[in-house]
């Protein structure tokens, strides 16, 4: 049974999929020229994008980004010493980043999982075998969900996946593409066919970098954003009123003409 908010999302031909690929295609376009398609930190070695993602999850970007250095000199470059190193050792290279016994516990298992299954504390492997196979042995793991698997995937082994965190989720919804009633677990599988394979990595990257610099959880800067004629959610169409009003008669009764077909376009996309 379909969960409750989806609409067909595997649906890449006829009408619909080619006009949310169009869609799609403009929005990664504009975010490209806007964002520049800047790097978020993520890492080669899929292990170490692994534990970076793992120490990035509900926390604040300057804190993950100083705990992960730090860390990593705490193990010397070998992060099979994590199952040797004391808690308190742990916790004091992890201090300021939150959630740090959750954190400890995740990472421990992680590692212990890996050896489990590779005899050795290395996600090598994981690059001669299929995207469906390596996503169920990285989400078997404690603690990685799709998220984590995909960026995993993405990053460090180059394969064509679209993995869904809060600002690709959030800017997303508003633009119309999903439902907000949609299932976070279920976005994952919702969302990656729809984004075209050769925009996928650009995207998520510019989607992240539009939610944490725009399209923010509350009072959005819609004023400057780049989406504002292709957003259908309320502070888009708030800002067009506002704009609206602020205009002349004439260029106020074009843009309303303009503004319905824009809103109108954006939240047919909804529609199957």
């Amino acid at each position: 049974m379909k969960p409750k908010g989806l609409t067909d999302s595997t649906n890449s031909t006829g009408r619909l999929g080619r006009r949310r690929n169009e869609f799609l295609l403009e929005v990664d376009r504009r975010l490209r020229k806007s964002h520049g398609a800047d790097a978020l930190g993520n890492k080669r070695n899929p292990l170490d994008e692994l534990i970076y993602i793992q120490l990035s999850v509900r926390t604040r970007e300057s804190a993950y980004q100083a705990t992960y250095p730090a860390l990593r000199r705490l193990v010397g470059g070998s992060w099979a010493r994590l199952l040797e190193l004391s808690d308190r050792q742990l916790l004091d290279a992890l201090q300021g980043g939150g959630m740090a016994t959750t954190k400890i516990s995740r990472l421990r298992g992680i590692t212990k999982g890996i050896r489990e299954r590779f005899g050795r504390v290395s996600l090598a492997p994981l690059k001669k075998m299929s995207d469906a196979d390596a996503e169920k042995i990285l989400r078997a793991l404690p603690g990685v969900g799709p998220k984590v698997a995909r960026c995993v995937l993405l990053y460090s082994l180059d394969r064509n996946v679209f993995p869904v965190d809060t600002h690709c989720r959030r800017v997303l919804t508003r633009l119309g593409v999903m439902r907000e009633r949609v299932d976070i677990k279920a976005s994952h599988d919702y969302l990656q066919p729809l984004v075209p394979v050769g925009i996928r990595r650009s995207l998520h990257m510019n989607l992240v970098h539009h939610g944490r610099s725009v399209c923010v959880p509350r009072r959005p800067k819609c004023a400057s954003c780049v989406l504002l004629d292709l957003c259908c959610s309320k502070f888009a169409q708030r800002e067009r009123r506002e704009a609206n009003c602020s205009s002349s008669p004439s260029a106020r009764a074009g843009s309303r003409t303009l503004k319905r077909r824009a809103a109108r376009s954006a939240c047919a996309r909804l529609d199957t």
